[in-house]
């Protein structure tokens, strides 16, 4: 006998609603509110995403008669109501246009107050209904015939033939009126007659950024620095020295004007310094500093060290033939040690020349002629026009 598929399913007298989960693509089916529920979606292990009813009586109205709707109903598109349609309850019209509705076809708005609309009635709340009020007299049917603006409102009012025009007074700065508001590029050319908002003033807002050795910015004077009243920066550098030249050891120490504190002079030659400096028969070599302390000039000797011997380590060695100025080396590199290296030219890397390293461009020059995507049973050749390996399947012995 055939199979029978029977799907899930909640027997009448249950509760209500679509079944806590589904699988992915499970269809149940609720007796109790005659709903057809789908399991839709995947959450990558079977399971579906959502549980949405897709058809039953209970959820989605047929083609007959009979049917019922609870709670909410929302039409977006156009609804057609034909015949006679008897309306309990309210019925919102919230944001929605009424098109083809005659007010003078109603015979009563409010009800218990019968009055028989004509052309030029209105409809008003009293406080507790609507009503029906008639046109005002002697007002042409409730026509506007005249408007006026007050004087310094920011409106104009002018009144023709059926028609009254309102229109916006541009603003003065001895009148109130309408404004037009500046954009970046008025803001820029200072455009009359357009005004800046409360927005555009906060994206104007600039801070000063703290100044760095990439960022130009505000600084803050700092020790040994002064700013005048006109925003004039000076440093003071106290103890600096004052290079003021090279003088011979025989040379009168300056006195006119007298020396300053921090001069410095360099001795061109060696000898004895003259009495004036104040030093006594001092012997001095050529390069020696005479200072002066801001009270007496100070001998500063040249240290004139000199390096007595040298020691290395392996790769490097040292010829100590001059003692005075001795020669380092750096031992070639081997298999064993390290040392100094020689990069091979096209030439070593042909010729398989020892002690000669290929370095990453060189690599690279090479890697780049090797082809890329080549598959099984596939070989290489070098091409015809000698510059890179080819992939190929086919082995060509020549011509004869």
């Amino acid at each position: 006998m055939p199979a029978t598929i029977r799907i899930k399913r909640r027997a009448a007298g249950g509760a209500v609603g679509a079944p806590a989960t589904l699988a992915a693509a499970e269809l149940a089916f609720n007796e109790q509110d005659n709903t057809l529920y789908y399991g839709k979606g995947d959450n990558g292990s079977g399971v579906a995403t959502s549980v949405i009813a897709i058809g039953g009586s209970g959820t989605f109205p047929s083609t007959g008669t009979g049917n019922t709707w609870s709670g909410a109903n929302n039409f977006t598109g156009g609804v057609t109501l034909g015949g006679t349609t008897a309306v309990t309850g309210t019925i919102n019209f919230n944001g929605a246009t009424i098109q083809n509705f005659r007010l003078d076809d109603l015979s009563d708005v409010n009800i218990g107050k019968t009055i028989a609309l004509a052309n030029g009635h209105m409809i008003a709340w009293d406080g507790t209904d609507w009503v029906n009020v008639p046109a005002p007299s002697g007002g042409g049917g409730g026509t506007i015939t005249s408007v006026s603006a007050t004087a310094n409102s920011g409106v104009s009012a002018t009144t023709t033939t059926g028609a009254v025009v309102i229109a916006g007074v541009d603003a003065t700065t001895t009148a109130k009126g309408v404004v037009q508001l500046a954009d970046a590029a008025a803001i820029t050319a200072g455009t009359a007659s357009r005004v800046v908002d409360a927005a555009q003033l906060l994206a104007a807002k600039y801070t000063l950024p703290t100044a760095s050795a990439t960022v130009l910015g505000g600084i803050k004077v700092g020790t040994n620095l002064a700013i005048d009243g006109t925003g004039v920066l000076s440093a003071t550098v106290p103890g600096a020295l004052t290079f003021k030249g090279a003088v011979a050891p025989t040379s009168t120490a300056p006195a006119t004007p007298a020396p300053v504190k921090g001069d410095v002079y360099a001795m061109n030659a060696t000898g004895t310094l003259d009495a004036s400096w104040g030093l006594g028969a001092k012997a001095v070599d050529s390069g020696d500093l005479v200072m002066y302390t801001g009270t007496a000039w100070d001998h500063v000797g040249n240290n004139h060290a000199t390096v007595v011997d040298i020691t290395v380590t392996a790769p490097l060695t040292a010829d100590k033939t001059n003692p005075a100025q001795p020669a380092l080396n750096i031992n070639a590199a081997t298999a064993t040690a390290v040392g100094v290296v020689q990069l091979a030219d096209a030439t070593a890397i042909t010729g398989g020349t020892a002690g000669r390293v290929v370095d990453a461009a060189q690599l690279k020059a090479v890697a780049d002629k090797l082809p890329a995507g080549t598959v099984a049973d596939q070989m290489l050749k070098w091409d015809a026009t000698n510059t890179k390996w080819v992939v190929t399947g086919t082995i060509d012995c020549g011509t004869f």
